[in-house]
């Protein structure tokens, strides 16, 4: 029996490709034979040395000429985004922190349907080293991916969605690789150099897509101000392409400790307000400005959570 682990096919943000390659590990470790796969693109929130030390299959035929598998989900629960390759009725595990999918899979998967309230599914991978008692043998490389996911996530502990658990895994892990002098804000300001060099690719590639109702973009930045003033026009335009009937760019500020949300139109500003009145809006640009920092799925929580799990 081999064991595939992956994501969602759409892309791999730093949470999904650290919990791929640290999950692998630990069933290695357990004498598993294991395969780490994923036809999606690593964002841009993954740093270009990760990407070079860290490969994957991406070959959907590869998995499919393998008779006996099973697979485990990372930082996923939303079937409507699993490869092709992906068979429900093959999936032994999932590791999720997405809100949506917990009955469907706690009917089927049981207990082994992990899906919780946290800031980062790293946080649910480094529990599993703990609770099989192989934090000891995790490598420098996994150790570090799975903080640097944490931090990602959780917006540097900023995100109202952090939990006391994330802060002390990733405290925890950072004992277990070789801590570099600034190694958070070397990570941010990475990620945005990545951003600032390709920014369509950066958009496409962190988006999510809600059946044809809802599209939201989300750039992770250290310092925003540059980025609106020089690219605004271009992710206008690129929000306008998109046919969904809600579309909008999450942007995170680290820096100034809040959000900058840009709205393809009017009606996708109107929609968002119905949820969130605390916003700052300007109805003329079609822009908000939240008064806290704010990722996607806690947006899309309040959503679900007004609107019984549905857009």
């Amino acid at each position: 029996m081999v064991t595939i682990i992956t994501s969602g096919h759409t892309f791999l943000d730093m949470d999904s490709f650290a919990c791929i390659f640290a999950y692998q590990e630990l069933l290695s470790l357990q004498g598993e034979e294991v395969i780490a796969f994923s036809s999606g693109v690593a964002n841009a929130s993954v740093p270009k040395k990760y990407k070079e030390k860290c490969k994957y299959k991406n070959d959907i035929e590869v998995v499919n000429n393998i008779k006996e598998k099973s697979f485990v989900l990372v930082d996923i629960s939303d079937y409507n985004h699993f490869d092709s390759c992906v068979e429900l009725n093959q999936v032994s595990k999932i590791f999720d922190h997405h809100p949506g999918f917990e009955n469907f899979w706690q009917e089927k998967l049981g207990s082994n349907a992990i899906i919780e309230p946290i800031g980062a599914a790293a946080t649910l991978i480094f529990r599993e080293f703990k609770k099989n008692n192989l934090l000891d043998r995790i490598s420098p490389l996994s150790a570090e991916l799975l903080a640097v996911a944490i931090l990602s996530n959780t917006l540097y502990f900023q995100a109202k969605i952090r939990t006391d658990e994330d802060r002390d895994a990733y405290e925890e892990l950072k004992k277990h690789f070789d801590l570099a002098n600034n190694f958070e804000s070397d990570y941010f300001e990475s990620v945005q150099q990545n951003i600032e060099n390709d920014l369509e690719n950066s958009l496409e590639n962190d988006s999510k897509i809600i059946e044809d109702k809802l599209y939201i973009a989300q750039l992770e930045i250290w310092d925003a101000k540059q980025l609106l003033e020089s690219k605004k026009s271009e992710i206008k335009k690129y929000l306008k392409r998109k046919k969904q009937k809600i579309v909008f760019l999450n942007t995170i500020e680290l820096g100034a400790k809040r959000n900058t949300i840009i709205f393809k139109d009017e009606k996708s500003l109107k929609y968002i307000q119905n949820f969130f009145p605390e916003f700052d809006y300007d109805l003329e640009s079609n822009i908000a400005v939240t008064p806290h920092l704010m990722l996607r799925k806690e947006i899309l929580t309040r959503i679900f959570e007004k609107n019984n799990n549905k857009v």
